[in-house]
Formats: C-alpha cells, sequence, structure tokens
C-alpha cells in the first residue's frame, strides 16, 4: 500500500490521498469489527479471542501506518518504526500530546499474536479495550478532520 511500489499511475500527492483512504478506510472496518468480535472475545476463549487479536492489530497497524504517511507528507520527518511517528507529530504540533500517549498505549496491541495473550493478559486487554477503541477512534477523526 504505502512505498514505491503503490506509486503507479497519478501524482505522489494523488497516490498519497489514495493511501491515506485506504487506510482510513481500513481502522473504521477494524474498529466496526471489534465491537462485533468484543461480546464474544470476553465470554469465549480461543478463536473469539484469536480474531479479535487480529482485528486489533490490523487497527493498531494502520494508525501507525497514517501516522507514517502523515509524518513523510507534512516534510516533519521520516518513520522510525514503532510509535516514533506519534511522537514525532506532537513534537510538530499535528498531535495532541494527550492523544499521542493514549494511542502509544493503543498501538501496543500490533504484537499481541506474538505475544501469544494468556488468561492475565485477556483480562488486562479486556480492560483497556474500551480505551484503546476510543483513542484509535479520535486518532481516525483528528487524521481525517486535519490531514489534509
Amino acid at each position: 500500500m504505502i512505498g514505491p511500489e503503490s506509486n503507479r499511475g497519478g501524482t505522489t500527492a494523488d497516490q498519497a490521498a489514495r493511501d491515506k483512504q485506504q487506510l482510513l478506510t481500513a481502522l473504521e472496518a477494524a474498529l466496526v469489527r471489534v465491537a462485533e468480535l468484543r461480546d464474544g472475545a470476553i465470554r469465549g476463549s480461543g478463536t473469539e479471542r484469536e480474531a479479535l487479536a487480529f482485528v486489533l492489530e490490523r487497527a493498531a497497524w494502520s494508525a501507525l501506518q497514517l501516522a507514517d504517511l502523515w509524518l513523510v507528507q507534512s516534510r516533519t520527518g521520516f518513520p522510525k518504526g514503532g510509535h516514533g511517528s506519534l511522537d514525532a507529530l506532537a513534537r510538530a504540533g499535528l498531535l495532541d500530546l494527550g492523544l499521542s500517549r493514549r494511542l502509544r498505549y493503543a498501538v501496543e496491541s500490533r504484537l499481541l499474536s506474538q505475544r501469544a495473550p494468556g488468561p492475565e493478559d485477556w483480562e488486562r486487554i479486556f480492560l483497556a479495550l474500551d480505551e484503546t477503541c476510543a483513542a484509535l477512534g479520535e486518532w481516525k477523526t483528528h487524521v481525517e478532520a486535519c490531514f489534509a
């Protein structure tokens, strides 16, 4: 999606706009799917929780890719991985520091499947799920409003 291979036809600005829209759509779809899976994953185990972990990862990666894209398009810096783009956007005044902090916590979901969460991890995930989704939703709204 983002990268040299993505610039097929149109200007770089056109491609950036398409990338931004694809990422916003992916983030929205992931947040909707988290809401659908939430109750089943809390009550269930195994498959329901794996599905929730996958969708949370997708939402987190979409959020980080949006930050990377904004950072590059604003000529503010170059993505350094992890949540470095969020930090750089906050330092540049493009992202509120409070939202930046909440997003840093929320995007830790991108590593869920690598950790193979145990019961105590799932308890922590479920306790933070509402805040995670709220931060990601607020980020989506902020990007739509401020990232031209």
